[in-house]
């Protein structure tokens, strides 16, 4: 497994980087976990909404904060076909220790490459 990390300084990303997590080509066949978030609707506008709020609560601000972390947990195409139970576990673990107090999205996917991909991410600040 190989884990990529990003960081993103703007809130203009919260948007286009949601649409890109919950595409609908990836839906089929995988899951979205997420932590800290309100209420059923994931879209990506009321994801950004969230994720904003919390912004908010930030203690120290200056202009280059990181507001949005997001880690790509890749496997090798020649692991196969992962089940959903041991990719979810991986992924809760994942999140449990990396980002304990943030709020949190991930969901897998299956099709964009020929290989499984984990997307997780995550607030630059605790949850409040």
């Amino acid at each position: 497994m190989i884990i990529k990390s990003k960081s993103y300084k703007n809130i203009a990303v919260y948007r286009p980087v949601f649409e890109y997590l919950l595409r609908e080509s990836e839906r089929k066949g995988g899951f979205v976990i997420t932590k800290f978030l309100k209420g059923t609707d994931q879209s990506p506008d009321e994801l950004a909404r969230q994720f904003l709020k919390n912004e908010e609560y930030r203690k120290n601000r200056r202009k280059n904060n990181v507001v949005l972390y997001m880690d790509i947990l890749s496997f090798h195409s020649e692991d196969g076909e992962i089940p959903n139970d041991v990719l979810k576990r991986i992924t809760k673990k994942y999140i449990s220790l990396r980002a304990p107090l943030s709020m949190a999205i991930a969901t897998v996917h299956r099709h964009e490459k020929s290989h499984t991909h984990i997307h997780v991410c995550f607030s630059g600040t605790e949850y409040r």
